[in-house]
C-alpha cells in the first residue's frame, strides 16, 4: 500500500488494508510477518494523519470575528490578559485561545515579531512590522476602525515584546497518550489529594414498630491522603546571534516545533516507563537506563535527568501491585480478556478500559484477532478516543511508539532483547497533574554570542487509588517476529 493517508478516508482504508490482510495470511498459515516494515509504515502514517485530524479544531469564521470586539477598551485594543481595578481578569487579544482564523494568524505575527527582536542583534523588526501592518487592515470591522482612526499604532508598535503562548496550546494539541487521562490543575508543587478508599453502604431500612424505634444501620467513610509533587520538565537548545530576520523567521518554526515534540513525547515516555526508585526496573549502560527507545533521544538519556525518573508511570505501577503476566503463550483474543479479567474492580463505563500497545504488536498480532473493530467499522455515533486506532471487546485500542519493542523475555529494558507489551488499565483511575503549562523564554549571552531558547513546564501523573489496587495490568513477553 504505502499510500499518502490524509484524510479520515485514507485513515480508514490503511488499516481496513493492515487488518484485512494480516487475517488474510493468518487464515491460509502464512507468515504474518510478511512485508511488516511496509505495513509498520502505513500504520505509523495513519496514526499521525489521525492524530492531525484530532487536534484541527475548526474555526467558525463569522462568530469568531464577531468575539474578537471583546479585546476592545473604548478607544483601544487589549493585546495581553490585564487585570482591573475591581480585580477582574480578562484576557487580551495575543494572548487569549484565538477565537477565528485572522486571531490566530495575527497571534503568529505577535509571536514572530518576538522572537526576531530577541533573536538578532539589531531588533530590526521592519519586515515582521509590515506583514502585522498588512494583517490589521483586513481585521474584523471593530478592531479595524480604531487603527484606521490612528488611535492605535500601525505595525508592530503596539505588540509587547513579549513571547506569547503559542507553544502552550499547540502542546495542548499534540497530546496523545497524556490526552486520555483527565488533568487535574495543581496549585503547589507538592499537595495532598484526599480521596475516599471506602464508600458508604446502603442497608434495609427497618420499618417503625414502636414509639421508639431502632436506629437506620449507619456506615462510616474510610478517607486517605495522595501526595502529588509536580516535577519540571526542561528543553534547551541554542541559537546563533547574527542571524538575520529572515533566518530567525525560517528557523522559529522549527525550532518551537522541535522543542513542542520533545515535551509531548517526553512526557508520554514518562507515563509508560518512568520509575522514581532508585535505579529503577528498566537497567541500562551502568544502572543508569539510558534507553535511547527507538532511537527517539539521541543517545542522551540515562542519569539522574532522565525524564523517566519522575513519577511512577504505568509499568512500573504494574509490577508494584504485582499485575503482570507473561503472555508469550497465550498471545490472542482469550489471553487478552484474562488480562483484562485481573483487573481490579472499578473497572469503569465503557471508555474508561483502554489498551495501550506498540506498532508492532498491533500489526503482527491484534490484528488477526477476528473480535478486532478498526476505524472504518466505528460509526459516526461512536465515541473515539484520542489516537484510538482499534477496539477490542469494546476496549479502545491506543498505539504508542513508547511501549518498547526491544523488550527482554522479562518486560524490562536490560540492553537486549526483542519482545514487546500490552498494558491495559482503567484511565479513569489516574490523572495528569498540571502545574504550569509549557512556556518559551529566550535569553541572550553575550559571552558566547549566542541565544539560548528553553521551553519548560511543570507536570506530574499519578493514581488516585492505593498503592495495592490493580488498576492497571501489563501484559509482557510478547512476540514480534
Amino acid at each position: 500500500m504505502s499510500n499518502e493517508i490524509n484524510t479520515p478516508d485514507d485513515v480508514r482504508k490503511a488499516l481496513h488494508d493492515i487488518r484485512e490482510r494480516q487475517q488474510e495470511l493468518a487464515a491460509r498459515g502464512d507468515d504474518t510477518r510478511e512485508n511488516m516494515d511496509a505495513k509498520l509504515a502505513d500504520l505509523r502514517a495513519a496514526n499521525q494523519a489521525l492524530h492531525e485530524q484530532q487536534k484541527a479544531a475548526p474555526v467558525t469564521i463569522s462568530e469568531g470575528e464577531r468575539s474578537v470586539e471583546r479585546y476592545i477598551d473604548g478607544d483601544t485594543i487589549r493585546a495581553v490578559t490585564k487585570t482591573d481595578r475591581n480585580g477582574v481578569t480578562r484576557k487580551g487579544l495575543l494572548d487569549d485561545a484565538p477565537r477565528c482564523e485572522w486571531q490566530r494568524e495575527l497571534q503568529q505575527l505577535a509571536e514572530q515579531r518576538s522572537w526576531v527582536k530577541a533573536l538578532t542583534k539589531s531588533g530590526d523588526t521592519t519586515k515582521t512590522d509590515a506583514q502585522i501592518a498588512d494583517h490589521m487592515r483586513v481585521a474584523p470591522v471593530g478592531i479595524r476602525r480604531i487603527f484606521s482612526d490612528g488611535t492605535a499604532a500601525l505595525g508592530g508598535a503596539w505588540v509587547p515584546d513579549i513571547v506569547l503562548p503559542v507553544m502552550e496550546r499547540e502542546l495542548q494539541a499534540e497530546r496523545r497518550v497524556e490526552a486520555l487521562f483527565n488533568t487535574y490543575q495543581m496549585a503547589g508543587k507538592e499537595e495532598r489529594l484526599p480521596f475516599l478508599s471506602l464508600g458508604l453502604t446502603p442497608y434495609i431500612r427497618s420499618v417503625p414498630t414502636t414509639d421508639d424505634p431502632t436506629i437506620f444501620t449507619r456506615s462510616s467513610m474510610t478517607a486517605a491522603q495522595r501526595s502529588i509533587t509536580a516535577h519540571s520538565f526542561a528543553v534547551s537548545s541554542q541559537l546563533d546571534e547574527d542571524g538575520s530576520e529572515d533566518s530567525v523567521i525560517n528557523a522559529m518554526e522549527q525550532v518551537r516545533q522541535e522543542a513542542v515534540s520533545a515535551m509531548v513525547d517526553g512526557f508520554e515516555d514518562a507515563i509508560i516507563n518512568s520509575d522514581a526508585t532508585a535505579n529503577g526496573q528498566d537497567l541500562g549502560v551502568a544502572d543508569t537506563r539510558e534507553w535511547n527507545i527507538r532511537s527517539r533521544w539521541g543517545g542522551t538519556t540515562g542519569g539522574a535527568a532522565d525524564h523517566r525518573r519522575t513519577f511512577t508511570g504505568l509499568r512500573a505501577r504494574s509490577t508494584d501491585v504485582s499485575s503482570t503476566t507473561d503472555q508469550n503463550a497465550a498471545q490472542t483474543f482469550a489471553g487478552f480478556m484474562t488480562a483484562r479479567a485481573k483487573l481490579d474492580s472499578p473497572h469503569g463505563v465503557a471508555g474508561s478500559l483502554i489498551c495501550i500497545v506498540s506498532p508492532e504488536y498491533l500489526t503482527a498480532k491484534m490484528m488477526e484477532f477476528t473480535q478486532v473493530v478498526t476505524a472504518e467499522k466505528f460509526g459516526p455515533q461512536a465515541t473515539v478516543l484520542t489516537g484510538q486506532l482499534a477496539s477490542l471487546a469494546g476496549v479502545p485500542v491506543v498505539m504508542s511508539e513508547f511501549v518498547g519493542a526491544d523488550l527482554f523475555t522479562t518486560g524490562l529494558y536490560t540492553g537486549s532483547g526483542a519482545t514487546t507489551g500490552m498494558l491495559i488499565l482503567n484511565r479513569d483511575r489516574f490523572r495528569v497533574g498540571s502545574l504550569k503549562g509549557a512556556t518559551v523564554e529566550l535569553d541572550k549571552d553575550i559571552t558566547r554570542g549566542c541565544i539560548n531558547v528553553v521551553s519548560t513546564m511543570r507536570k506530574t501523573f499519578y493514581t488516585v487509588d492505593s498503592s495495592t489496587k490493580k488498576n492497571v495490568h501489563w501484559s509482557f513477553n510478547l512476540s514480534i517476529s
